[in-house]
């Protein structure tokens, strides 16, 4: 059983009549015949039976009917796709980040995406655990992500966007405020707050221990929310580990102060993500250039 066979079915069942159902296909009435004999023989059971208005089906036609048109309907709707996503005529964009970078990278650039072509349907997808898995499984076209060894291994497409750093957040009049280079020894003695969870941040700090031959220090507080390490920070002497980008708003607003550590891992490549094999729609590639140029404007 073939999609043809299936179609020339339908198209009986609708005219009615061999030579209508030929001509709507474009076939001869001899093809379109030797087709549905061909089924008949593969199905063991007749499919219509002649009379003097034409050609009425039969149970089994009637049986086969639903399942015919759900599948030709199946394969016209991903033939549609595959054709859009050649040309790169989509107008759908899925695009994925993790909470912080979505929150600055994708409101402007989705906005201005929406006024260049309004007939766009965009969902984003906010999540920090998983988000390489969701992009594997197809969840999304696009994801904007911390750029590391793992994701280099990945059979994934890359395009890097700008250098993001790691740097350590503390309380506006902090004992570190007056030191002159950090550490690790330093900041070994301090007091930590970490997210309680073994993040991308947390593997950095205890590499960078490492590499200086000492024990990363013990966590005083764990917290996983942002937000409250921030509040944390700002009324204590504790210190955190926080990226740069993050910390915009905070050090404008001279409630946080940062400090950079001077060490190659403390860089953080931000870029995109997407599989290899995709080809991607013109909204995809539209937002990546809204995107680089607001990156520009953020250095």
């Amino acid at each position: 059983m073939n999609v043809r066979q299936l179609e020339a079915v339908l198209a009986v069942i609708e005219t009615g009549s061999l030579n209508k159902a030929a001509r709507q296909l474009r076939i001869s009435q001899p093809a379109l015949t030797k087709g549905i004999q061909r089924l008949e023989a593969q199905l063991g059971v007749p499919l219509f039976i002649r009379n003097k208005s034409g050609m009425r089906p039969t149970p089994y036609a009637d049986m086969l009917q639903s399942y015919a048109e759900a599948a030709t309907s199946g394969l016209n709707q991903i033939l549609s796709k595959i054709d859009a996503a050649k040309s790169g005529n989509r107008t759908s964009l899925v695009v994925a980040g993790a909470p912080l970078l979505a929150s600055i990278l994708f409101p402007k650039a989705l906005v201005k995406l929406k006024q260049q072509s309004p007939n766009v349907q965009i969902r984003i997808v906010t999540q920090s655990r998983n988000l390489i898995d969701g992009l594997i499984a197809g969840e999304y076209e696009l994801a904007v992500t911390a750029l590391d060894e793992k994701t280099a291994a990945l059979k994934l497409n890359q395009h890097f966007l700008f250098n993001d750093r790691l740097v350590i957040a503390t309380r506006p009049g902090h004992p570190l405020a007056r030191v002159k280079k950090m550490t690790p020894e330093l900041l070994q003695g301090c007091q930590w707050i970490y997210s309680g969870e073994q993040t991308w941040h947390r593997d950095r700090l205890e590499r960078y221990f490492r590499e200086a031959g000492i024990a990363r220090p013990p966590a005083a507080i764990e917290c996983r929310a942002p937000a409250v390490q921030k509040a944390i920070i700002a009324c204590s002497d504790q210190i955190g580990l926080v990226t740069q980008l993050g910390m915009r708003a905070d050090v404008a607003a001279g409630t946080l102060k940062v400090f950079e550590i001077d060490s190659p891992l403390m860089a953080r490549p931000i870029g995109f993500l997407w599989k290899k094999e995709t080809i991607l729609s013109a909204p995809a590639k539209q937002f990546i250039q809204l995107v680089e140029r607001l990156c520009r404007d953020l250095k």
